[in-house]
């Protein structure tokens, strides 16, 4: 009888891999039996994977360094896969915040900036974007953490001037509220680590056969999903996904059709994994960190999360 893994995800861009792998039959050809589940919120599978009611998840890189030390979040020690993406984010403004008169903050008060949940690593983008010469800004935006299903919500009823997420995000921000991309995580950080496919590090070590076979239907995935014949394929599979099943038939339309065009233009994600391991380098490892202790409050600074960093992700050669 085979073991059933349960994986949740997001239902953004960065779980691409995992639904190709389901919908081309990589996880059956690998003799798996993976169930997938869409959840609301990077909270949300934080709390199913502390319930054991998952198995691992597809997560920003830098959150099974948070859950197996515990910080910010219910301690699981976790075993990362593949990393599967990189460079997945973008940072979308309103139309009045991103003029670029706005920029200097002269009277446009403190930006309210949504984000998936404060251990995201879009604070710490959000933050350098900011702090840039060609902004010129230096005081922090209020940032308001949100689930994957609220951020296009309070986006278009003007509740936060903007937001740094994950396609189809900010595409379908512009497309149905005048939504401007201001930057992306390829142009702030270049080729930083992205997406991870990470199992409980409990259930890795009861089914060590499960890991080899998950990751090889995880490559193939990824290279399915780099591959441009594929575009209108990848993207369809996420746009059946909550929280975008509400998404009008006319931006889904506008949205299949620049992906056929090789659009969005802002679209920087990378798929590939040109060294097909987890390990990151000294630039990949660094970026973790940071968006590790973005998110750290006072109290667990302590933490040594270069040691866990080390310990998840081997540097790579």
């Amino acid at each position: 009888m085979k073991s059933t893994i349960r994986i949740g995800h997001l239902g953004l861009l960065e779980s691409a891999p995992l639904l190709a792998a389901q919908s081309q039959g990589f996880f059956t050809e690998e003799g798996l039996d993976v169930e997938l589940s869409c959840e609301l919120g990077v909270a949300a599978i934080c709390g199913r994977l502390s319930d054991q009611r998952i198995d691992g998840a597809c997560l920003p890189a830098q959150m099974p360094v948070l859950l197996s030390l515990g910080a910010g979040v219910s301690r699981v020690p976790m075993t990362p896969v593949l990393l599967t993406s990189s460079q997945d984010l973008a940072i979308v403004l309103n139309s009045k915040a991103a003029a670029p008169e706005k920029h200097a903050r002269a009277s446009s008060g403190v930006l309210k900036i949504g984000v998936l949940g404060h251990s995201s690593p879009a604070c710490h983008l959000v933050r350098r974007w900011l702090q840039s010469e060609t902004v010129g800004v230096k005081e922090d935006p209020v940032y308001v953490s949100l689930a994957a299903s609220q951020l296009l919500y309070f986006f278009e009823e003007g509740l936060i001037d903007g937001f740094c997420g994950l396609d189809p995000l900010p595409v379908l921000a512009h497309l149905s509220a005048d939504g401007v991309v201001v930057s992306s995580s390829g142009a702030i950080s270049p080729v930083h680590p992205g997406g991870v496919v990470a199992l409980r590090t409990e259930f890795a070590k009861d089914r060590p056969a499960l890991v080899a076979p998950l990751a090889r239907a995880l490559r193939r995935a990824c290279e399915f999903c780099a591959h441009p014949a594929n575009r209108e394929t990848v993207w369809s599979l996420v746009l059946a996904q909550n929280p975008f099943v509400l998404t009008s038939d006319e931006h889904r339309a506008a949205l299949l059709a620049q992906s056929l065009e090789g659009k969005p233009d802002h679209l920087s994600i990378r798929f590939e994994n040109p060294r097909g391991q987890i390990g990151v380098d000294a630039q990949g490892a660094r970026f973790i960190e940071q968006a590790c202790r973005a998110s750290l409050g006072a109290g667990e600074r302590h933490l040594d999360i270069v040691g866990e960093i080390d310990r998840l992700y081997p540097r790579a050669a």
